[in-house]
């Protein structure tokens, strides 16, 4: 067996725990690699080789937030290896286990007294002006927003080849029901259960008070396509992250077309809360009925 071991070395509790772990695997000759979800950033040399490898670990363990656990899940892609996250961040909804004691997880584990829960991965295509493709996936959402001139952007929706409506504002956005507890709801979109198969849309500020959050099926495919009329600098976000585009006008976005991934990622879960009672205490306060 072999397992990796992948923190945020910017949170010491993260590191301390993970460093425990290793030495709790190692005594008892499992092997292990470690690596930190800092140097994950897209598309980069470390990302590359890891993505490379990822089939030939039986586990992947983070030592982290959200944050931590959304930049590993781009590595694990469509490998179909297992990842349990130990919360070591603020909300914890991707993490399978506490932080306070996670060798009694991993005991769980080999024990095969766990659950795994598949989560919905989004592919996209951005397609530019000059003919090239680039391809991303996400596991919360991707998103087209304004770029550093501030100015609001123009983007016509397509849903199935079916023309919607003309988003003008901030931005818009597709998530995961996983990503709808991240930049979704603070957009205003809706809770969606982590097991729904469909996507959400969602503009971002909009300019017009008819926009409104959209939910698809499973097999809807969602495309955003920058009115042609005007130059506009657009950014789009996998997760989160900003993807680099080119600066020559000529190579600009034209469309990005976003779908369900045929693989899904298979998160573990241990003695983590079911999501209403998640959402209860984050979203709600965790009171109790009156």
């Amino acid at each position: 067996m072999r397992l990796l071991l992948v923190a945020n070395t910017s949170n010491a509790l993260a590191v301390h725990a993970r460093d425990e772990v290793k030495g709790w695997l190692e005594a008892r000759g499992i092997q292990t690699a470690t690596a930190s979800s800092g140097d994950f950033t897209h598309n980069n040399t470390e990302v590359r080789q890891l993505s490379a490898e990822i089939g030939s670990y039986d586990l992947v363990c983070v030592f982290g937030g959200d944050g931590a656990i959304l930049r590993t899940a781009r590595i694990i892609g469509a490998s179909q290896v297992p990842l349990l996250g130990f919360n070591f961040g603020h909300l914890g909804f991707l993490a399978g286990a506490s932080g306070d004691d996670p060798i009694s997880a991993l005991e769980a584990v080999f024990a095969d007294e766990v659950t795994h829960e598949r989560r919905t991965v989004l592919d996209a295509c951005i397609r530019y002006a000059d003919g090239h493709t680039e391809q991303i996936t996400a596991l919360n959402e991707i998103a087209l927003t304004r770029g550093s001139s501030g100015r609001v952007i123009d983007v016509n929706l397509f849903i199935n080849g079916v023309y919607i409506a003309d988003i003008r504002g901030d931005g818009i956005l597709v998530a995961t029901a996983t990503g709808s507890t991240a930049y979704a709801l603070s957009a205003g979109g809706p809770l969606m259960a982590p097991t729904h198969k469909g996507l959400s849309v969602v503009p971002v500020a909009p300019h017009t008070l008819a926009a409104r959050a959209m939910v698809t099926a499973c097999n809807d495919i969602i495309e955003l396509v920058p009115a042609a009329e005007r130059e506009q600098q657009i950014t789009v976000f996998a997760d989160g992250e900003a993807l680099e585009h080119p600066d020559d006008i000529s190579a600009g976005i034209v469309a990005v077309r976003v779908a369900r991934s045929p693989d899904e990622l298979l998160l573990v879960r241990h003695d983590a809360p079911d999501f209403y009672t998640a959402v209860s205490r984050v979203f709600f306060g965790g009171g109790h009925a009156r």
